[in-house]
């Protein structure tokens, strides 16, 4: 089967991730700056922590993904140039947690990592955002096939 793609629209992606994630690297800029010149030194040292965590999770690690791609065996996420691929039967954990009356998901795969596994999706910013919600479940169904979570959202549908 060819790969489905869905994307995040452009410009969303661009206000709702890219240009958070600029801003709290420039927070970050800031606050070394400060911790270097004012007495808050510990104050912007936890501001620092929370913009580097911030960053890594947009830039590094691709929890924000711009674009997924399906198919029958396989799950790939995409942004900034960086791709994490899956391959269905590789997948040991793939754990689905709707946020937001069906609005978000927080999708973790194989437990999750600093580097990759942890991926936050707005479904309502991705082009045929039905299918895509439909395509996860449906993974999550095949990889957890006795799950009482699969079938408590099974009987939440109908």
């Amino acid at each position: 089967m060819k790969l489905k793609q869905y994307q995040y629209k452009p410009s969303c992606f661009f206000v709702q991730v890219t240009l958070p994630g600029i801003f709290t690297a420039l927070i970050g800029l800031f606050s070394i700056y400060q911790m270097i010149v004012s007495d808050y030194g510990p104050t912007y040292g936890f501001v620092l922590l929370v913009a580097i965590y911030h960053v890594w999770n947009t830039f590094v690690s691709v929890s924000n993904p711009e674009k997924i791609s399906v198919d029958t065996n396989k799950i790939l996420f995409h942004a900034y140039g960086k791709e994490h691929s899956y391959d269905l039967e590789e997948i040991e954990h793939f754990y689905m947690r709707m946020i937001g009356g069906r609005k978000r998901i927080y999708l973790t795969i194989n437990h999750g990592g600093i580097f990759r596994g942890r991926y936050w999706i707005r479904l309502e910013e991705f082009s045929e955002n039905t299918e895509l919600e439909e395509k996860l479940s449906q993974m999550e169904a095949q990889i957890h096939p006795n799950s009482i979570l699969v079938e408590a959202k099974k009987q939440g549908k109908e």
